[in-house]
């Protein structure tokens, strides 16, 4: 970012002054697509297909942020429609939370997201949708679904990326509430108000991976 601002020419490695005013008015103009309410809403329409109904169970706040980064390419880039885009980013950020794609050296991981659109044209729609697709599919394989999230459920922690994504798969399902009355997403509505209590969910990941091929969870 910082050799980009200062316009640095890539042959002869030397700043240009021409290049450096080209590259802070795409900053500018960036920063308010970035900063528009409406793109940054219906951004959070898709996290909130995607099963994330609140704050509290975002686990990696750099998944958001770069999901929304890749949401502004397809939407200003590549043309693609809301809705579409929508249910697209919704399975994106599902795939990003729950394998922690993120963590760890997540701006390289964000730089070669990137790169996969580098060949594609200004405003193909459809080449954009078909990596994004891609990606999802080859991450989310049929060993992770019957395998590695069963595996990783086995935790006592309250707040893992796949205990976060079991809530969210929930919520997707409009599944009700075990032993209580109501659904599990009205009790996540962040504009309501409960005690902690009422918030717990009495609902076992068991009831979704019980079928699986992975050894029983620990209770």
């Amino acid at each position: 970012m910082y050799t980009a601002l200062r316009g640095k020419d890539l042959d002869t490695g030397k700043p240009d002054p021409a290049k450096r005013q080209v590259q802070f008015d795409q900053l500018t103009q960036a920063q308010e697509r970035a900063l528009d309410l409406t793109n940054w809403h219906e951004f959070m329409q898709g996290l909130e297909r995607a099963g994330f109904r609140g704050a509290k169970m975002i686990t990696s706040e750099n998944a958001v942020i770069y999901t929304y980064a890749l949401w502004l390419v397809g939407r200003v880039d590549y043309s693609v429609p809301l809705d579409r885009l929508r249910e697209l980013m919704a399975r994106w950020f599902f795939m990003a939370s729950v394998t922690s794609r993120y963590s760890g050296s997540f701006e390289s991981q964000m730089e070669r997201d990137l790169a996969l659109f580098r060949d594609l044209a200004d405003h193909d729609a459809e080449g954009f949708c078909e990596r994004i697709d891609r990606v999802v599919s080859d991450t989310l394989t049929g060993d992770f679904w019957s395998i590695t999230l069963p595996n990783e459920l086995a935790t006592s922690a309250s707040k893992s990326p796949s205990l976060m994504a079991y809530i969210a798969a929930l919520n997707i399902l409009d599944a009700e509430l075990s032993l209580s009355t109501g659904k599990v997403r009205a009790r996540l509505d962040p504009a309501s108000r409960r005690s902690k209590a009422s918030n717990a969910i009495i609902c076992s990941p068991s009831n979704i991976c019980g079928r699986s091929s992975a050894s029983p969870m620990r209770k």
